[in-house]
């Protein structure tokens, strides 16, 4: 399925994908099986009530965090893609069905009624609008497009495992377990 003597060399991992494709599942669970420390974007690139940090206190942030040695990043802005994928060795893409992404999001809408996800910033609680929902329908051609184009620029430079449903990611995560048994 991929290049798993590569992939247990590289140290910096990016997870991107629609939103509710499950993006902190994974990262958290590749976390702890590599021992590697995940930085969940939101809870850095928002504040209290759903504020946005700007751009460039965003960029100033992912550069701290890519100077790290090692790292898995969870999640992908569009604005600032570029540098993660410039500093990333491996980035895993889940490509998944929009009624996948839906279902999940309304799912953790009610896991988290009226409070925040741990991977976001305090004060962020879970919410479902028109704008959120109209994210989901659209990524697969606007957003989603754009990251697959922008990552096969850079094919040659890192490693893309693209995976496209929950049992595809459960394989996976299988064979990351099983590399250390």
């Amino acid at each position: 399925m991929f290049d798993t003597k590569k992939f247990f060399e590289s140290k910096r991992i990016i997870v991107v994908g629609c939103p509710g494709s499950g993006k902190t599942t994974l990262s958290n669970k590749l976390g702890r099986i590599l021992k590697i420390d995940v930085f969940h974007l939101d809870s850095f690139f928002w504040t209290s009530g759903w504020v946005k940090v700007s751009k460039e206190e965003r960029i100033k942030i992912l550069r701290r965090i890519i100077d790290k040695c090692c790292w898995i990043l969870d999640g992908n802005y569009s604005d600032t893609i570029d540098i993660e994928l410039e500093a990333t060795e491996v980035v895993i893409v889940l490509d998944f069905p929009r009624h996948i992404c839906y279902w999940r999001v309304v799912k953790r809408r009610f896991a988290f009624l009226g409070k925040s996800p741990p991977e976001v910033a305090p004060g962020c609680p879970d919410k479902i609008d028109w704008g959120f929902l109209k994210s989901i329908w659209q990524y697969p051609s606007v957003d989603g497009k754009d990251l697959r184009e922008k990552i096969y620029r850079r094919s040659s430079n890192l490693m893309a495992i693209i995976l496209r449903n929950p049992s595809e990611v459960a394989h996976f995560i299988s064979e990351v377990e099983g590399y250390y048994q």
